[in-house]
């Protein structure tokens, strides 16, 4: 008889085993309804937009000014966070009701980076739009971005 309880638990074990194992696997090749939401909030956070900026020696205060210019004249809010002590490193901030810009030189101090970003994702704007506004940005720092900007 113990044989027998022996077998069973044994059976048992084992199906509870396999279970979890097609349970983990059914999860990961069909995910649940709140990890596609958070797959699809990941996704709307990527920009419409980017480019990559390499700026001219020194011309980080220049740069920077050139892009408040750019803010003011395009009515865009800005916040500029610079790394001390040196502050070759910055981070940019541009929004308005439409759309983010946000700039940043974390890696290289001469190379930025700058995306854009949809402020209202149910009603985002078109990438055309987001390409046009980096244009724009990108004529307003002409001056202070060396020429083989992509």
């Amino acid at each position: 008889m113990s044989r027998l309880m022996l077998k069973l638990s044994m059976v048992s074990v084992s199906t509870v085993a396999l279970a979890c194992a097609v349970a983990a696997v059914s999860k990961m090749t069909r995910p649940d309804e709140p990890d596609r939401e958070q797959a699809a909030a990941v996704l709307d956070r990527l920009p419409l937009a980017t480019r990559h900026l390499r700026l001219t020696p020194g011309s980080h205060d220049e740069f920077l000014k050139a892009v408040a210019t750019f803010a003011q004249a395009n009515q865009f809010a800005i916040l500029v966070q610079r790394e001390l002590p040196d502050q070759r490193y910055f981070v940019v901030q541009l929004w308005r009701s439409d759309i983010q810009l946000i700039l940043v030189n974390s890696a290289d101090p001469a190379e930025v980076g700058v995306g854009a970003y949809a402020i209202c994702l149910s009603h985002p704007p078109s990438i055309d739009f987001a390409e046009q506004t980096l244009e724009e940005l990108e004529l307003h720092v002409a001056g202070v971005v060396a020429p083989t900007s992509e």
